[in-house]
């Protein structure tokens, strides 16, 4: 069922009138006109509610411009309705109202003057009788009254244009709602304020009073904050109408979760930057550009990150402080060290190491000894034969730095045995040989001698002596040590032939552990 001007339920429209024709008082709906009870309606009266949901929709506009085209031709039948001007009720109302009063005129007394047909009564005193004729003292005297109350009632009720103070909330609810606050010249201000008992603690300027100057300069925003007493402190944030720029004064703290604080960089190329500064007095101190003007050309290259320090005066000093490369990760400290904690770079390192400085630490060509597989940076693995598989000698003569000896180390220290040798008799020790048998009386001339005993008896001859021919009585079986299996002594002209040897007289060699703990280390020489 169509519901003609008044917004349908299904298009969000909400009641304002019980079936008895008694208000909803719906708390979502401000500003609607609730007719009496006794006022009839085909449908349902309804109203669009105060949080936007509802819509009015092309018939119910339709409906409201039928309402005004009807409410014209009941006003002046036959027209026109001009399509071109905007003020065709009132030119029907005039039209109306000329009726009306021709209408009237031949009703009622012309107030010009003109002929009654009946008797008119005018008391001299206020007239009681509501059908009593009223002199215009009574008249001028009561509409006076009527008006002060209804000027009274209606201050109560409204807010004066020149001023006035609101003592509920203020709300616009309608489409694209607006406020305007219109100042009449440059050097003015337009604010918003917030109090406390009349005391000022916060203001919006939407339009500062800094004067207006030309190229979009003055009428900045500005949030001001204000002391218990209501004096200002200071602005705490501006944004320049001119250049855009937004100054804080105090901390800003982005908090969250993922808390972001974004430089949004739209242009490519130099002299654009997102950029981080510290200042002294309005003058650059510090700089930090997250992403550099140098230009993006694809790779990852460019928008690169600087450190950036600035003189007395606010001028840049070049180059930066440190800087990273966007596309490698490459990090440059482009100063060098001054300082003994500075942080140096490369180049003055490398000076340094390699001899570029007065007194370097190890000058090109400085052989030392590393406990490592590889020689360090700057330095040079040596390849000589001389500095491999020998041992180190100290010396604190001329000879540091020379090598002698043939014999390698893993050679010598592989060895398990010592080398082959043979005794000769000079450097034979003394052996005893034990002669057993019967034995006679006889005295020979040498270390030992030979005792007369009935039985077995003991001869002692030392290894030299049978080397040199000594002189025994008779044959005899001997047990030689050191070395002896056995020797034969001869019996017939009493001298000593010879003796042998199970080794056949030959070189001999005895076991050795050499297996010694060592440390590997190289030789290298300084770039």
């Amino acid at each position: 069922m169509s519901t003609g001007i008044f917004p349908e339920d299904v298009a969000g429209g909400l009641p304002i009138r019980n079936p008895d024709g008694s208000p909803t008082n719906n708390p979502d709906i401000q500003n609607a006109y609730v007719p009496a009870p006794g006022y009839v309606s085909t449908c349902d009266l309804t109203a669009l509610p105060t949080d936007c949901t509802a819509r009015i929709e092309p018939r119910q506009i339709n409906a409201i411009v039928s309402e005004l085209l009807s409410f014209a031709e009941c006003l002046d039948a036959d027209g026109p309705w001009h399509c071109e001007l905007p003020n065709n009720l009132c030119a029907h109302f005039e039209v109306w109202v000329e009726a009306y009063n021709a209408y009237n005129d031949a009703r009622f007394v012309n107030v010009t003057g003109d002929t009654m047909t009946g008797a008119l009564h005018l008391p001299i005193t206020a007239p009681v009788a509501p059908e009593e004729a009223a002199n215009k003292k009574y008249v001028d005297e009561t509409i006076a009254a009527a008006i002060a109350a209804d000027d009274a009632a209606e201050d109560a009720r409204f807010v004066n244009i020149v001023g006035d103070t609101m003592t509920g909330s203020l709300i616009m609810q309608y489409p694209n709602p607006s406020l305007y606050l219109i100042k009449s010249g440059s050097g003015e201000m337009s604010q918003v304020q917030g109090q406390m008992a009349g005391f000022r603690r916060w203001s919006v300027h939407l339009g500062s009073s800094d004067p207006e100057t030309g190229a979009n300069a003055g009428s900045s925003f500005v949030i001001n904050r204000f002391a218990d007493d209501g004096q200002l402190i200071d602005p705490i944030m501006t944004i320049d109408r001119a250049s855009g720029g937004t100054t804080f004064r105090g901390r800003v703290t982005v908090e969250g979760g993922s808390a972001v604080a974004v430089l949004n960089k739209t242009i490519n190329g130099a002299g654009n930057s997102a950029f981080f500064v510290g200042e002294f007095n309005g003058l650059f101190r510090w700089g930090i550009t997250m992403a550099n003007g140098d230009v993006e050309s694809g790779s990852n290259s460019g928008s690169n990150w600087d450190l950036l320090r600035y003189t007395d005066a606010g001028g840049v000093i070049n180059p930066p402080v440190l800087h990273f490369d966007r596309a490698t990760g490459m990090g440059t400290v482009l100063a060098p060290p001054t300082a003994p904690l500075g942080i140096a770079t490369k180049s003055y390192v490398d000076s340094v190491a390699g001899g570029g400085a007065s007194d370097p630490p190890f000058p090109a060509g400085t052989t030392m000894l590393f406990v490592q597989a590889s020689a360090p940076i700057g330095w040079t693995k040596s390849g000589s034969g001389n500095h491999n598989d020998r041992a180190i000698r100290v010396v604190n003569g001329a000879s540091g730095g020379g090598v002698g000896g043939v014999n390698a180390f893993s050679t010598v220290f592989a060895q398990t045995t010592t080398g082959n040798h043979t005794t000769t008799a000079a450097e034979s020790a003394s052996i005893n040989v034990v002669v057993s048998g019967r034995t006679s009386n006889y005295a020979s001339g040498g270390s030992g001698n030979i005792t007369p005993y009935t039985s077995e008896a003991i001869y002692t001859l030392t290894v030299g002596q049978l080397v040199s021919g000594y002189t025994v009585p008779y044959i005899v079986n001997a047990s030689l040590s050191a070395g002896f299996d056995s020797a034969s002594v001869y019996w017939g002209d009493n001298v000593m032939n010879g003796y042998t040897n199970g080794s056949g007289g030959g070189a001999h060699n005895h076991p050795v552990t050499m297996n010694i703990a060592y440390l590997d280390v190289i030789v290298c020489i300084k770039n």
